[in-house]
């Protein structure tokens, strides 16, 4: 860092334990840096296109850098603060005795690249200004390839003022997930339900990420560190996004709107796509669950050059269907979902209270097993009996079909030194289909009569019926949907150490849904009519009436169309702003425009846009330094960052964020930040359709609790909404030890709160609180009798909108602890992460107390008191092995449609993947040297979601839980 004394060089003779396998240069040299703990850079075109035998043992980092770089026709020098730096052999032959070396940190988000440095000597420059351009192409490098979250200075991963957990592709490959979500959905900070079901918390099969249990909507989601479009319903959907094509999955757990703008309330989770590879690879993988299987595969192609590098990237999956029949231990749980009497065999009642005809009680159950037309006698057996059953939940998709194709391409090209443009375009495609009950179910409650002239009739009058037929077709909606995100930059270095980076991307996706209901005419017809080619037969266990009457018993289908899009520029400086005695001073100007549109055409056309601004700023000053570890950074330095936002809608938005990092001994690092976020109104709210009504039942409080009759009611969006905002507040420490290399302990305390919550009112509330929603209720003028009784006027209108009101306060612990070690029988790993959320208060409504949702299912969020992993990897030369463990903590059951004392959670979910790299057996075959196989399982015991009172599915969406069951999988992958 300028600014900074000489920093100890490397100390290449310090003996290290290794466990890398054969195969690509670039991948090994990442994997040296992690095991060695020292930074490389690396002139990434050759060590792309280079191979290695890998390194196995305990060697010197010298001797394990020659031994990696051997016949690449590369070596390495010391560049101090624990770096060193890969280049071309000359003929000058190895300098000081080095020879090609390898990594980044420990902690390193990516393989740094320079350009070739000569020495000074060969190039005949004065020592000085050679270390200057040296220093020069390091942080030219970092800037270029080093997606930090949280900042948009470039920082070593793990030392950020703001805490960030960041899972690598190595950790989604032995995930065994294949979807995003899924593997979201294993995380101890993150919530998220049932990334499929038709009928989970899912929004049509969409998905998204919720940081602490908070509500959807406030935690941002990005791509690259930028921005992605929001949907109709204010979130993006994960599901888009091909696993495939993620590199790195960064989450950042609390508020971020001084960096990112609006939506950051609870966090943000970044998504780093892949960005080069070299030559040809493909992989196929396949899993299977008892009923239910999906498979999937890659094919990617990439090529570098000098001055640039294209990679290209195509991604197909499939996923099959699980209806609730194939979990009947689910769906007739003991609690939970009322049971229905629309079943099969239904049953049958009396319309007017008395005994069935023959019968000695006015209901009676439908029999098994008959055939032809019923008699009177067949239901002797069962009168006075009912046959009850979840039926429409047993014809509901737990996990939908679907289908998605994905596509990224990358490239880049530098014109000179310091013009460098680049490009990067993300599609996918996605089809879904779901099933959400059956298309034939009278219900006697509904009024549905079996008619006397129906000639399958055995009761010879009018009578109530209750049944359902599961098979054939169904209530149901299909959706596909297309997302495209073009990006195009160009970047570059200017004036010493600054540099520039300008983009432009498009970010949209429009879905097209189609709903088939049932036709109730077509059934009642059916119930009434005398014609047995046309009439519907309730008894019967066959089906209950032709193929074509039953194809009638679904309307045509309602379709609709949701299209969002975003479209944004932004303009980025970062640099060094002035040396100071402990470094140099980093700071970053920006400013970015956005337009977002909306467009529907459900419940009418709605077709809003949004125009916004925003400037923002950070820097980052080095107070004090360590000069004898100049690797660690600075021992302390205080960190800013600012942003106004404007939005033509709703006004501006100003949010600040300041963090301190102190140092005080080699081993521990100390950091604390304090930060303000926001998250803007959706247009749907402000500016969607309003619906109008009328509302009867709660007594107007303000004249003597009168009953309110049939007063009109509009319901929908508010114009004059203010965005929610937030405040949140992290403190923690990173402990790496030196006396046993390879622990590592990062504790971060954290506190949100969130206020102006949007939210839809109770009705209650609208009228006995009109001081804290204003206009929400109109009144006539008093009358002199209202006045003499001190009453205000009648109520003539109530406007049940969406408001600025609730408060969300939350705080807990996320804790990671790792070790690792080499033995001589292969390198160990152990982690635990563990997040402890201990408050989670929430007021949302007036007149009431604070409501405690720790471990309480209840409200829009809430989180278990305990969530956490635990892992145990084993690596010894070309074998990987893993052990997961998740767990969750017990919380009481969802209170909104019984109370009820019934606990959730306390269970373990056990994960397994191994791996093995063909490369030993096949070095010298190009097509098979770097390929690999990879087997495990997920949810191994078979740990089935649990019975809930939720309403619904009757079972638990909000759990670590996996409807699948126990899933089993295997991968293959080729590389050349």
């Amino acid at each position: 860092m300028a600014g900074t004394s000489a920093a100890l060089a490397v100390d290449l003779d310090q003996q290290v334990p290794f466990d890398i396998p054969p195969g690509s240069l670039a991948k090994a040299l990442i994997e040296f840096s992690k095991q060695a703990h020292i930074q490389v850079l690396s002139s990434g075109d050759r060590t792309k296109q280079a191979t290695t035998d890998g390194l196995s043992g305990t060697f010197t980092i010298r001797a394990g850098l020659t031994r990696l770089l051997k016949n690449s026709g590369l070596r390495f020098k010391s560049m101090g603060m624990d770096a060193v730096a890969i280049e071309a052999t000359t003929n000058d032959g190895a300098r000081n005795g080095e020879t090609p070396a390898a990594a980044g940190d420990a902690h390193a988000a990516a393989l740094a690249q320079v350009d070739e440095t000569p020495s000074s000597k060969a190039s005949g420059k004065d020592p000085q200004t050679v270390e200057s351009a040296e220093k020069h192409e390091q942080k030219a490098a970092l800037l270029e390839e080093v997606i930090v979250t949280g900042s948009r200075i470039p920082t070593v991963a793990g030392q950020q003022v703001v805490p960030v957990r960041s899972y690598t592709r190595e950790q989604l490959d032995r995930s065994g997930q294949t979807r995003i979500t899924d593997f979201l959905n294993t995380l101890p900070d993150v919530s998220l339900g049932s990334p499929d079901s038709a009928a989970g918390p899912t929004y049509a099969n969409q998905a998204t990420i919720r940081m602490h249990g908070l509500p959807v909507g406030t935690t941002l989601v990005l791509l690259n560190g930028r921005r992605v479009n929001n949907n109709n319903y204010g979130f993006f959907d994960l599901n888009i996004i091909p696993m495939a094509a993620v590199e790195r999955i960064d989450v950042l757990p609390v508020g971020a709107s001084a960096i990112y703008g609006s939506d950051a309330l609870a966090g943000a989770v970044n998504f780093i796509l892949k960005k080069e590879f070299s030559g040809f690879g493909t992989d196929f993988n396949y899993g299977h669950a008892n009923d239910i299987s999906q498979e999937g595969g890659t094919l990617s192609w990439g090529y570098g050059g000098d001055r640039g590098a294209i990679a290209l990237m195509g991604a197909y999956q499939k996923v099959g269907a699980l209806m609730g029949t194939q979990r009947a231990s689910i769906i007739n749980s003991t609690i939970g979902v009322r049971p229905d009497d629309a079943c099969n065999p239904g049953n049958v009642y009396s319309l007017n209270g008395g005994n069935l005809p023959g019968l000695n009680s006015p209901q009676a159950a439908v029999p098994a097993g008959l055939t032809g037309t019923a008699t009177i006698q067949d239901f002797v057996a069962t009168a006075g009996r009912n046959n009850s059953c979840r039926e429409y939940v047993a014809g509901t998709t737990l996990i939908s079909p679907s289908e998605r194709e994905g596509v990224l391409l990358t490239g880049h090209y530098a014109l000179s030194e310091s013009v460098d443009l680049f490009t990067e375009v993300l599609t996918s495609h996605e089809t879904v289909s779901n099933a959400i009950g059956p298309a034939v179910g009278p219900q006697a409650s509904f009024g549905d009569v079996l008619a006397a002239g129906n000639p399958y009739n055995p009761f010879g009058q009018d009578v109530g019926i209750s049944y359902s037929w599961p098979s054939g077709t169904s209530e149901a909606f299909d959706r596909t949907t297309t997302f495209v995100r073009p990006l195009v930059g160009i970047k570059g270095s200017f004036w010493k150490d600054w540099n520039y980076e300008l983009t432009g991307f498009l970010s949209e996706d429009w879905s097209h849904t189609a709903e088939f209901f049932h036709n109730t005419a077509a059934q009642s017809a059916a119930l009434a009519s005398t014609d047995p080619a046309t009439a519907l037969n309730p008894f019967t266990s066959g089906p209950p009436v032709s193929p074509v009457v039953l194809a009638a018993f679904l309307l045509p289908p309602n379709r609709y169309s949701f299209f969002s899009r975003t479209v944004s520029s932004q303009g980025i400086l970062r640099g060094e702003l002035f040396d100071l005695p402990a470094g140099s001073a980093q700071a970053v100007f920006g400013s970015e425009y956005d337009q977002s549109k909306i467009l529907t055409t459900n419940n009418g056309v709605f077709n809003r846009s949004r125009n916004s601004y925003a400037f923002f700023t950070e820097t980052k000053v080095p107070l004090l330094a360590d000069r004898e570890h100049a690797a660690n950074g600075e021992t302390l330095s205080i960190s800013l960052a600012g942003r106004y936002d404007n939005s033509n809608d709703f006004g501006g938005k100003t949010t600040g964020q300041g963090g301190l990092e102190w140092r005080p001994t080699e081993s521990l690092l100390l950091r604390g930040a304090y930060a303000t976020s926001y998250l803007a109104p959706q247009l749907t709210q402000l500016f969607g359709p309003v619906f109008l009504g009328s509302r009867s039942g709660p007594v107007d409080p303000f004249r003597g609790n009168e009953v309110i009759h049939l007063v009109p009611t509009a319901l929908g969006a508010n114009p004059n909404l203010n965005p929610e905002t937030g405040q949140s507040r992290t403190f923690g420490f990173v402990y790496s030890s030196k006396a046993a290399p390879g622990f590592e302990m990062i504790v971060n305390f954290w506190s949100l709160n969130i206020k102006n919550y949007i939210t839809l009112p109770n009705l209650r509330d609208l009228i006995n609180y009109p001081n804290v929603f204003p206009n929400a209720v109109t009144r006539n003028p008093p009358t002199a009798q209202d006045q003499a009784n001190g009453y205000l006027g009648v109520i003539t209108h109530i406007n049940d909108i969406f408001f600025n009101y609730g408060d969300f306060n939350v705080a807990g612990i996320d804790s990671d602890m790792s070790y690792t070690v080499q033995t001589k029988f292969g390198q160990l790993t152990s982690s635990i992460a563990l997040t402890e959320t201990y408050k989670y208060d929430t007021k949302l409504r007036p007149g009431l107390p604070l409501v405690d949702h720790v471990s309480k299912v209840s409200g829009p969020g809430f989180a278990p008191r305990w969530r956490g992993n635990a892992g145990l990897s084993w690596k010894q030369g070309s074998y990987t092995v893993n052990m997961t463990m998740r767990w969750v903590s017990s919380y009481l059951d969802d209170q909104s449609t019984v109370a009820n004392t019934h606990e959730l959670g306390n269970f373990w979910i056990f994960d397994a993947n191994s791996r093995y790299a063909l490369g030993n057996m096949f070095r010298s075959n190009k097509w098979l040297a770097s390929s690999y196989i990879s087997v495990g399982g997920i949810n191994l015991l078979n740990r089935l979601p649990q019975a809930s009172y939720s309403a619904g599915n009757g079972f638990d969406f909000d759990s670590q839980s996996d409807v699948r069951g126990r899933y089993i999988y295997t991968q293959i992958g080729l590389n050349w």
